[in-house]
This record gives C-alpha cells, sequence and structure tokens, in this order.
C-alpha cells in the first residue's frame, strides 16, 4: 500500500544487431550460482535505494530470465518492482537491470540468419555509479 509505483521492463530480442540480422538468441547459465548471485543483487538493490528517513524504498522485486533459445519478439528478461516514489523506481531499475547484465551468471549467444553465432560478452561497465 506504500507503493506509489510499479516500474517494469521486458528486454525483447530484436532482428538485426550492428547490420547481421538476428534469427535468435540463446542462454546458458549455472542455475544454482545465477540464483544466489541474482538474489544478492535484489537485496543489494533495496539497500542502495532505501531512503528510511523519508520512508522512501524498493518495496517488491521480481526478476525473470529465460534460458535457452528465445526467437525474435519474445522477451529474454523481466525485471518489474514497486516504489514509494517513481524517480527511484526507474534509477533502481536501470540499476538492477545493469547489474544483472554485468554480474549474473548467464550467457548469451547471438544467432544469425547466415548460420554465424557470437558469444556476447556481459556488460563490464561499473554500474555502481550510474544514477
Amino acid at each position: 500500500p506504500k507503493a506509489g509505483a510499479v516500474i517494469s521492463f521486458c528486454g525483447t530480442t530484436r532482428d538485426v544487431f550492428e547490420g547481421k540480422q538476428v534469427s535468435d538468441l540463446g542462454y546458458e547459465s549455472h542455475h544454482r550460482l545465477a540464483l544466489k548471485t541474482l538474489g544478492k543483487i535484489v537485496q543489494e538493490c533495496k539497500t542502495k535505494f532505501e531512503n528510511s528517513g523519508k520512508d522512501e524504498k524498493i518495496h517488491r522485486v521480481y526478476v525473470g530470465h529465460r534460458l535457452g533459445k528465445v526467437p525474435i519478439m519474445e522477451d529474454s528478461i523481466i525485471v518489474c518492482l514497486s516504489s514509494t516514489h517513481r524517480q527511484e523506481g526507474w534509477n533502481a531499475g536501470i540499476w538492477l537491470l545493469d547489474t544483472i547484465k554485468e554480474r549474473v551468471e548467464i550467457w548469451k549467444t547471438e544467432r544469425y540468419i547466415d548460420g554465424g553465432f557470437s558469444w556476447k560478452e556481459n556488460d563490464n561497465a561499473n554500474v555502481t555509479d550510474r544514477v
């Protein structure tokens, strides 16, 4: 009842990347380690965006990430959260998504129409300074 904002993001497979026609994405994971890392990131997010003096915080967080083949126009990741105010929700959502991409043990292969493929590295940017 204290949440004034619900923020959601869906990451969708697009058909072109850097001029190459994409057929689908493939995701693999170290399941137990990924879930453990994801839990730590969610807790870190709640702590990072809490301002207890003003009773502002992130209330609930949901993250879903598909594994295996993800065709064009289908979601591979969903991030949803509720927050006291919209601005902290937007900021937390951006931080959460960037941090998941950087740290969670999920690996992506981009497969192309011509039969080629490319392993995609996680974003190694330092997201702790963003937002």
